[in-house]
């Protein structure tokens, strides 16, 4: 016979025992208890379902003598820091012979009023559920040794990343019309020097309010870092050359156009009186030039004009120059650009005076330069261990053994595996901060919210607690789809009341997708896609916003500007280290997407002899020669890099092998001088071999970045190393493709959501490659246009989880029945079971059916009220009907006027015979 007990459980310190020892004794049935109703609930936007008694303060009172006597005995020994659990449990089976956890809450000593016969308390309730629930937005180190409630915690591995450099391509101008003169007057010339003319290149105060800003991603040149705009002027000698126009602080290829149409007068006044000789012009010359200079190596001059001169004239001379310039230099870091227009000015006899006068009529500088930094290494964590140990922080729910981190599953976040064929495409998301990625050595933190925020954003994602009732709850994350499953969890017969109304929760007239943060200028912005886009659904009843935004930075332009600012700066010949600059995303959270890695190589390991310098066998490995450069992905390996080995056929295969230092002193053969060798340290021996074929890892370089080897890409200038190119908003908005449509139902296939605005790139299009697996939310590897509109039927081709509508419903449901229930939506009990639906009957007598949305349970009168939330029918109107076209040949769709595209336009090649 099923029935229902009650139950404290604690920890009590026995006289003579050193270590407190466990009870769970039974206590009679508490007062209040009959009148709590059990409220559960699913998340709107994480799905996880969530269930306890009473929504408010769940007052009890305890009359049993078991339960005075131990309540108050705990609390006169722990005071308010005392831990009982109260738990409901059901009692079933042959003789009621097995057992499980209804409830378990914990007693309130902070509340607890003690009285002869009787203790009343408030009952904490939710567990886990509850601690997450309150540290949502608890930042956690990854480096933290001990939980919040001060149990030990192992801190996660990081993983360092190759960072190849993203080439960056910026665009900038400077453009002046008009009529600009100067004047300058030099007193005791002499017999004159070298003089130099400089564009005015400040703006035109009273046409800077009448232009337009531009649109086509050009960028004034004051903008571009290293650009020192003139300010136009005369110089003498004294400045040789003048002021650089361009400094590169990256090295990089540089389209420059220069024209400058320019007039200029030179006047001389003679010395002396009227017998003083003729103010003549021994040499006087108009060169327009671009000086490159570049350190360490002679400066190149490239003449703008044909060189004009007045060589011989007497008092003054004017000439107007047309200077001109298109070419494309590659520069170096520290290169320098100077534009001028230099003027040799040498007088037959000494003058008093000269006088210029330089008219300008038109100037324009453009500079499109694609640059790219030196390689570099970035510390990151990846996102399960992160996810793991914050939840592990935050909740406790900690693993047994030494590797105690947080208990944490789902096929979203975890590796490939003969369960999960690939891996989980959370698995390959690699964090970090500005901070990291500069080389500084600070342990980042992270929030639940911003953990989890970041999945939802880029997978719908949910989290449901498992196992709740028992001491070792578990947190599951998956993708949003995972939490509806087309099965029946049960059928109510019994209906007294039914009603369904619009799901406003699903009715979103404009979809904002993409990334809270980004750059809004700065290197490279006008190419950035990982910004925002904004859409407009065919819904036209509603004014709700979807907002799907991810909270960590994925721009790839923030990655490089966060990057570059830990490398090396060149100044005067010389490199400076940055680390003392302060950078503007030190402490913001970034997200790389990678995959795993290793490296197929040839490797000799061997012993050297003691030697004076060396007075022990020093151990060491030789790599081939394709190694020669001592690079790994464009990174030295270096001092403190733990390699293992695997397929040697060796005791040296799985060690962990640590460098600790480069070649030895004395080689035993060439190769050592001309193939990377490095010392290692083990625990082991190392066994000497010959040359042998092996693979190798890099302990803390596992990963790699991903960049377009998936991928056709277009509107990139270097999609080879751009920085998530997966996770864009256009592909977020795919990922949420089940969820939008539901809001949709009711329109065709064909209506469109229109990208009404988006940040920087308009360009870029992307396709998944034909030999690679369907990525997420793109299983028809559709041609993906960044801030193109798209068909509903272009969606996951309109498939829906949901109707938009709601219903209500009072319904008759056993104590059984809603156990089973509860099982499901926990992820637990009958597999074919969990996660699905509930029918009911409508006013008709028709079967409906709904995903559990919530419910009041009362456990007295074994009623319910439901809420549920509408489930899709088997086809929906406005569908792709591709089977009406299963049998069509290819030629027949161009011939047979009855094809009709709207109805065939979504489907695939699979769809047909």
């Amino acid at each position: 016979m099923e029935r229902t007990i009650f139950r404290l459980k604690t920890a009590i310190q026995a006289v003579g025992i050193d270590e407190p020892f466990v009870i769970n004794p039974q206590i009679r049935e508490p007062v209040l208890w009959s009148g709590c109703l059990l409220v559960g609930s699913v998340d709107e936007q994480f799905h996880g379902f969530v269930a306890s008694y009473s929504e408010g303060d769940l007052k009890l009172e305890f009359y049993c003598e078991h339960a005075h006597a131990i309540l108050s005995q705990q609390y006169y020994t722990y005071g308010t820091d005392a831990e009982v659990k109260f738990q409901v449990v059901h009692k079933f089976g042959p003789a009621a012979g097995q057992e499980e956890i209804d409830f378990q809450g914990k007693i309130d000593f902070a509340t607890i009023v003690i009285e002869a016969g009787k203790v009343s308390a408030s009952i904490i309730v939710g567990g886990i559920a509850e601690l997450v629930k309150n540290r949502w937005e608890t930042p956690v180190s990854v480096d933290a040794t001990l939980t919040l409630d001060n149990k030990a915690i192992v801190p996660p591995t990081g993983s360092d990343v190759n960072l190849a450099g993203m080439t960056l391509r910026e665009k900038a101008e400077f453009s002046k019309q008009g009529k600009y003169v100067e004047t300058e007057t030099f007193e005791n010339a002499g017999l004159g020097g070298v003089f130099y003319v400089l564009p005015d290149m400040l703006p035109d105060p009273a046409k800077i309010s009448i232009t337009p800003p531009r649109t086509d991603g050009v960028v004034s040149l004051d903008e571009l870092a290293g650009v020192t705009p003139y300010a136009g002027g005369i110089f003498s000698n004294a400045i040789s050359p003048p002021l650089a126009l361009l400094t590169c602080e990256t090295a990089g290829t540089y389209l420059i156009e220069i024209d400058w149409l320019f007039r200029v007068n030179v006047s001389l006044t003679k010395s002396g009186g009227l017998l003083a000789p003729k103010a003549k012009f021994a040499r006087l010359t108009f060169l327009p030039v671009l000086l490159v200079r570049v350190p360490g190596k002679a400066d190149q001059r490239i003449s703008l004009a044909a060189p004009k001169n007045g060589n011989g004239f007497v008092n003054s001379v004017e000439h107007s120059l047309t200077a001109s310039y298109r070419g494309s230099l590659d520069l170096p870091q520290g290169a320098q650009l100077f534009v001028f227009c230099e003027i040799p000015c040498f007088m037959a006899n000494p003058v008093k005076r000269i006088d210029f006068t330089v008219t300008m009529a038109n100037l324009r500088i453009a500079i499109d330069r694609r640059t790219r930094a030196t390689a570099s290494r970035a510390g990151t964590y990846m996102m399960p261990d992160v996810l793991k140990h914050v939840v592990g922080v935050v909740a406790g729910n900690l693993t047994a053994g030494a590797s105690k981190t947080g208990r944490v599953v789902g096929s979203l976040i975890e590796g490939a595996s003969t369960q999960n064929g690939q891996p989980g495409p959370a698995s390959e998301y690699a964090l970090t901060t500005g901070a990291l990625l500069r080389g500084l050595k600070k342990a980042p933190s992270f929030s639940l919210k911003t953990l989890m925020g970041t999945l939802w954003a880029h997978h719908a994602a949910g989290i449901l607690y498992e196992d709740m009732d028992t001491d070792s709850p578990t947190v599951r994350v998956e993708a949003g789809e995972w939490f509806y499953r087309d099965t029946e969890i049960l059928e109510l017969e019994t209906v007294f009341a039914y009603r369904e109304e619009p799901e406003t929760a699903l009715l979103h007239n404009q979809i904002v997708v993409g990334y809270e943060k980004y750059p809004d200028a700065g290197a490279g912005v006008a190419e950035e896609f990982n910004t925002e886009r904004t859409y407009q659904t065919p819904l036209i009843s509603s004014d709700q916003t979807l907002e799907i935004k991810c909270p960590l930075i994925a721009a790839g332009t923030a990655i490089e500007e966060a990057r570059r600012l830990g490398i090396k700066k060149l100044e005067n010949g010389v490199e400076v280290p940055t680390t003392s600059d302060a950078g503007s995303y030190d402490d913001d959270g970034f997200m790389l997407h990678v995959a795993s890695q290793s490296f197929t190589d040839t490797a000799k390991f061997w012993i050297d002899a003691p030697t004076l310098r060396k007075p022990y066998a020093a151990k060491y490995i030789t790599l081939s020669s394709t190694m020669l450069s001592r690079l790994v992905g464009g990174v030295a390996l270096k001092v403190g890099d733990v390699l293992t080995f695997t397929d040697t056929g060796t005791p040296n295969d799985g060690k962990p092998f640590r460098i600790i230092g480069t070649a030895p002193a004395r080689p035993l053969d060439l190769s050592v001088f001309t193939n990377p060798t490095y010392e290692v340290a083990l625990d082991s021996d190392l066994t000497p071999t010959g040359t042998v074929t092996t693979t190798w890892t890099l302990g803390t370089l596992g990963v790699k970045l991903r960049t377009n080897e998936r991928l056709d890409v277009e509107g990139v200038t270097d999609p080879a190393n751009a920085y998530n190119l997966e996770l864009s908003p256009a592909r977020m908005l795919r990922r949420h493709a089940p969820f939008i449509n539901s809001g949709l139902a009711y329109k065709q296939a064909i209506d469109e959501l229109r990208c009404t605005a988006y940040k920087h790139n308009g360009a870029m299009v992307t396709q998944a490659k034909p030999s690679v697996p369907a990525l997420p939310g793109d299983s028809d590897k559709q041609l993906i246009r960044e801030t193109g509109n798209v068909a509903l039927g272009e969606l996951d081709r309109f498939e829906k989880l949901f109707r938009p509508e709601r219903i209500i419903a009072t319904v008759y449901m056993t104590r059984k029945q809603r156990r089973i229930l509860f099982k499901a939506m926990r992820n637990e009990g009958d597999e074919a079971l969990r996660l699905g639906y509930v029918t009911v009957r409508n006013a008709d007598g028709n079967k409906v059916s709904g995903y559990l949305r919530r419910i009041v349970y009362n456990d007295q009168s074994e009623t319910a009220e439901l809420v549920l939330r509408k489930k899709r029918v088997a086809i929906d109107p406005g569908g792709p009907a591709c089977q009406d076209y299963r049998s069509w040949s290819f030629g027949r769709f161009e011939s047979d006027t009855t094809a009709n595209p709207n109805l065939y336009r979504f489907c695939r090649f699979s769809d047909f015979d």
